[in-house]
């Protein structure tokens, strides 16, 4: 009795093993962060949160976060002042420094999948030996042909909707013309650009 796995059959299992695949996105939930960091100032109670992709296992987006000079952070905003507060008129700031905000859809581009990379997987389309002896003629299966197609349309479809999702929940909780009356908590996601875990501050700047 003689089995062979040809060589071929092997770097594809070797692959599939040690590339990183799409994964979905698991929603952040502002509302439900444990914050760790907060200030008043103006009658403005700011909390935020670093590293929620993180926390909230979206390992594939927190590592672009890692590699980025960018950062999403969770903020819940409670106004205690008798007036509506116009976000338009707060301003982010670390110690003096205007901090701004990236625009949703450039932190989108940023921290999104890269869909079309999946493609690579077809790649593996023409690796098709899998010979089999056993004291009789040898067989060849075509295993590429079928998982390399499988793999490449199964990530590109995760990635897809991992992207769908990601982009609805930034845009749920986009802070951007939104107002506050007074009492109310409002909760956010913001991404800035950062190298570090800087303290923040929100200001109210109307006069």
């Amino acid at each position: 009795m003689k089995i062979r796995i040809a060589g071929e059959f092997c770097l594809l299992v070797m692959f599939g093993l040690v590339t990183s695949c799409a994964s979905s996105y698991k929603s952040i939930h502002p509302q439900i962060v444990n914050y760790s960091n907060e200030t008043v100032t103006d009658s403005i109670k700011f909390s935020y949160k670093y590293d929620v992709l993180w926390e909230s296992r979206n390992k594939k987006y927190a590592k672009k976060e890692r590699k980025n000079s960018s950062k999403i952070l969770a903020i819940k905003v409670l106004n205690n002042s008798r007036d509506t507060i116009d976000f338009n008129d707060v301003k982010l700031f670390s110690a003096d420094k205007l901090i701004v905000p990236i625009p949703n859809e450039d932190l989108y581009d940023q921290f999104k999948q890269s869909t079309p990379s999946y493609i690579l997987y077809l790649l593996f389309t023409p690796v098709h030996k899998f010979s089999v002896n056993l004291n009789g003629p040898s067989n060849i299966f075509p295993f590429g042909l079928i998982l390399g197609p499988v793999l490449a349309g199964w990530n590109m479809m995760v990635a897809a909707g991992a992207n769908s999702d990601f982009e609805y929940e930034l845009e749920k909780y986009n802070i951007r013309d939104q107002k506050i009356p007074p009492g109310d908590t409002m909760y956010g996601l913001i991404g800035i650009e950062v190298d570090d875990y800087i303290p923040l501050t929100l200001r109210l700047m109307r006069k």
